[in-house]
């Protein structure tokens, strides 16, 4: 198949120009699902830029579902359960959003509030936060995948609101709805991945828990490095 890639301009930022282009080949209809894509080397060069850069586009396409990497393979577009996160990341990207930027700007926005969060939560707000906790202690004993996202979802939110931080609680609040897409389709088909991914997650978001009643925000950003740490290999795990 003959590449239909153009060079990247040196002026904006490579890697986020090589996702888009895989995306609008995709889009176009010239990979579908199942299909595999050229392999790395081929596309720098069509691309005019590194490996490098096409390897961080692959990396954060796989996180966001669309792609697979297959060992000794090669890399793959995701098959039909991966098309609701697809839609959802487009539509972020045709808005203006660089993709590559999504994932990294989500941890470093709940690293800043879980650390202000440390400083400024109230007892009762971080009681309240210990219920939900409880409430997703209780998906995970029960294997129950959406009440685990549910919780999760108020719990990160009762973060930014204790955080005294309008704007960040405001872009935290637009990532976690389109974070929970990617998460319910790499849950989908995968139900001993997802219920070990549900033990480990608990673990991480009770030491969340625990850095804020010691009010440390030096221990809250190195427990938000964990946690993104382990949502990013369960997610890569998802569409290998």
């Amino acid at each position: 198949m003959a590449l239909k890639f153009r060079e990247v301009p040196q002026a904006r930022t490579k890697g986020s120009q090589v996702a888009e282009q895989v995306l609008d080949a995709i889009r176009s209809g010239q990979y579908a699902g199942g299909d595999r894509l050229p392999p790395e080397r081929d596309l720098a060069a069509a691309m005019g830029v590194s490996r490098g850069s096409v390897r961080e586009a692959i990396g954060a396409l796989q996180v966001a579902g669309i792609l697979q990497s297959r060992v000794g393979d090669g890399t793959y577009v995701a098959p039909a359960g991966a098309r609701e996160v697809k839609s959802g990341v487009t539509a972020l990207i045709e808005a203006g959003v660089d993709l590559l930027d999504i994932w990294k700007g989500k941890e470093e926005i709940e690293v800043l509030l879980l650390e202000a969060a440390a400083r400024a939560a109230t007892d009762e707000e971080i009681q309240a936060m210990s219920a939900t906790l409880s409430r997703m202690a209780e998906g995970v004993r029960r294997r129950d995948y959406r009440t685990y996202l549910v919780s999760n979802v108020r719990f990160h939110l009762a973060i930014a609101k204790a955080a005294r931080n309008p704007s960040l609680a405001k872009a935290e609040n637009a990532l976690l709805r389109v974070t929970q897409q990617i998460y319910r389709a790499a849950e989908r088909g995968r139900e001993e991945a997802a219920a070990l991914h549900l033990d480990r997650a608990l673990a991480v978001h009770q030491k969340i828990l625990d850095v804020l009643r010691e009010r440390n925000p030096e221990a809250a950003r190195r427990a938000m490095r964990i946690h993104f740490n382990e949502v990013a290999r369960f997610l890569g795990g998802a569409f290998r």
